[in-house]
């Protein structure tokens, strides 16, 4: 019975038996590991780029106002 007094349908009681079937397979995270380092690891490869690519700092990019006068 529900709390309203009525009885539920069959399919819903199919429906809620299969939800929380507790042969079903976990469908939760993957079984590898996961531990810090390798989120680190990844999120590190993810951010950098190649070591030939890095931008010039303010002091390269700013010109010499006086070096033509």
């Amino acid at each position: 019975m529900s709390q309203q007094g009525e009885k539920p349908a069959a399919h819903e009681d199919d429906w809620w038996r299969k939800l929380y079937d507790e042969s079903a397979p976990d469908t939760g995270p993957g079984r590898a590991a996961d531990s810090l380092d390798d989120r680190f690891d990844s999120v590190s490869d993810t951010v950098s780029g190649p070591a030939d690519t890095r931008r010039a700092t303010a002091r390269e990019s700013v010109r010499d106002p006086y070096a033509g006068a």
